[in-house]
């Protein structure tokens, strides 16, 4: 099993310790490697750390123009709709930071389907980072929530998705509406250098002793798949997510 860092937090203090530790993450990497290139996932958690970082005084700790931000999935929904992950970034990080357009990586969500969109993210992140394979792809930061069906990204129990080695993205069907999604493929995660689980509720707590306790299997339990990571894991866990945990 993949060793793992773990985090647990007061609910009260998860997203500023968050927050604070992407902001030191994308800082280091920064000054390793002079771009950051970062994953973002969505969803309501997230969404509050991503507010954090745009306001003061987070915002004037990160030069946005050295960071490169991709997404982890998306809805197949146009880009202003209520449910697009697009949508939620723009609305709680993108407005309120100094960017360059070109730096802004997300799925393009406007073709006839998602499939064309998937080879098309697919293309533009091959190009975009000069790899020639998903084998030579290793994103610096990705950010992940899972489900309380174990799913992570787009990657759901039992997807065909799971079974993809060649692929950065692929179409993906959700079992809940809008089921056309888009999503990094497996490889293209777990590939990264530095993968962090922002993990919030009393509603995830079973699925998250089921993962951490290795229950089920991978096509069970798509968040499982953190074992076969290549860079770190941490997972950042509220107090309330991580009440059925054995010490």
């Amino acid at each position: 099993m993949k060793k793992y860092n773990l985090e647990v937090i007061t609910p009260i203090k998860f997203a500023p310790v968050v927050a604070d530790e992407i902001v030191a993450a994308i800082n280091d990497v920064i000054e390793e490697k002079g771009i950051c290139n970062l994953v973002l996932a969505g969803g309501k958690t997230p969404a509050g750390i991503y507010r954090l970082l745009s306001k003061p005084p987070r915002i004037s700790q990160v030069d946005w123009s050295k960071v490169r931000l991709f997404w982890s999935d998306d809805r197949y929904v146009p880009k202003d709709d209520v449910a697009s992950n697009y949508k939620l970034v723009r609305e709680t990080l993108l407005d309120d930071i100094i960017i360059p357009a070109e730096n802004v990586i997300a799925f393009d969500t406007s073709f006839a389907t998602s499939q064309e969109s998937a080879n098309e993210y697919h293309n533009r992140i091959k190009n975009i980072l000069k790899i020639t394979s998903v084998q030579d792809l290793s994103f610096d930061i990705t950010l992940l929530g899972i489900g309380g069906d174990g799913h992570t990204a787009s990657i759901f129990p039992n997807s065909m998705v799971l079974k993809e080695n060649v692929k950065i993205a692929c179409a993906s069907i959700s079992p809940v509406a809008p089921i056309d999604r888009v999503t990094l493929s497996p490889k293209a995660i777990f590939n990264s250098r530095n993968i962090y689980f922002i993990v919030k509720g009393e509603n995830k707590a079973k699925i998250l002793d089921s993962i951490l306790k290795g229950d089920g299997s991978f096509d069970e339990i798509p968040a499982r798949l953190y074992e076969s990571a290549t860079g770190k894991v941490t997972w950042f866990i509220d107090s309330e997510a991580a009440k059925l945990i054995q010490k």
